[in-house]
């Protein structure tokens, strides 16, 4: 191998070097000319990078708001793990990389819980009817979601604030991941917030999470046995009209 060849295969590709860099960005705070605030949370971030990403934020930034004039987004009402992970993905193209501790005294034992079925749900039956979108799940969603500890609900609260914001790579994101979760912890202790989750922070109108727990649904229908599920299906109308009409093999949308 010439040396020249040799050097270059040494040294980062050039999308890793900008990546690296953003992420040192981040790190450092260095050049950063916006904060943003959660809670006690601080985050020193760069208008040329948030802005250029968000609707809301190129807003706020551009007109002759308090925001714009003392340099400070205070986003505390909003879920502060959430927020996190979105400023995250700013940097870094990802959010979540390792695995999440599994909370105490929630295992996949828990006597609420329906047993470990010998089936496995794949991600061609975890998608919308029209099976328009198994080009679009990553396969590093999957990688992440096996073995690792269910992240239903933090997924939920991303694609949640990835639409409060318009943040569509990162809507895009939660959502796949959510169907890889889905996908290996339907049987989750968690699965019944995740879905108090979706229909409290999503209109009927983005489907995106909502057709992945209606076909969850289709694909296990002994989901709905769990006194825990069926404690959420009584306390949320829109889930149970969805699964009425599942049950009746009816489409979730009613034709004009």
């Amino acid at each position: 191998m010439p040396a020249s060849d040799l050097r270059l295969s040494t040294v980062d590709s050039p999308s890793d070097e900008l990546m690296n860099a953003l992420g040192t960005l981040f790190e450092l705070g260095k050049y950063s000319d916006l904060t943003i605030t959660s809670g006690i949370r601080r985050y020193a971030v760069h208008k040329a990078i948030v802005c250029s990403r968000s609707g809301f934020f190129d807003g706020a930034c551009s007109n002759p708001f308090k925001e714009s004039e003392s340099g400070t987004i205070d986003l505390s009402e909003d879920d502060p793990e959430a927020v996190d992970h979105m400023v995250h993905y700013f940097y870094h193209l990802e959010y979540l990389t390792t695995p999440r501790v599994q909370p105490q005294g929630t295992t996949l034992s828990s006597p609420l819980a329906s047993p470990i079925s010998q089936k496995h749900l794949s991600f061609d039956s975890i998608i919308d009817e029209n099976h328009s979108e198994v080009d679009e799940i990553e396969s590093a969603a999957e990688q992440q979601a096996k073995g690792s500890a269910s992240n239903l609900t933090l997924h939920a609260k991303v694609y949640a604030i990835a639409e409060k914001y318009g943040i569509q790579g990162l809507k895009t994101m939660a959502k796949n991941k959510f169907s890889a979760q889905m996908a290996y912890h339907w049987d989750s202790p968690e699965v019944p917030l995740a879905i108090q989750e979706v229909y409290e922070t999503t209109v009927d109108s983005d489907r995106g999470l909502r057709d992945v727990i209606t076909s969850t649904f289709r694909c296990y229908p002994e989901l709905a046995q769990r006194r825990d599920v069926e404690a959420v299906v009584k306390e949320t109308p829109e889930l149970a009209w969805e699964l009425f009409r599942v049950g009746w093999d009816l489409p979730l949308t009613l034709s004009s």
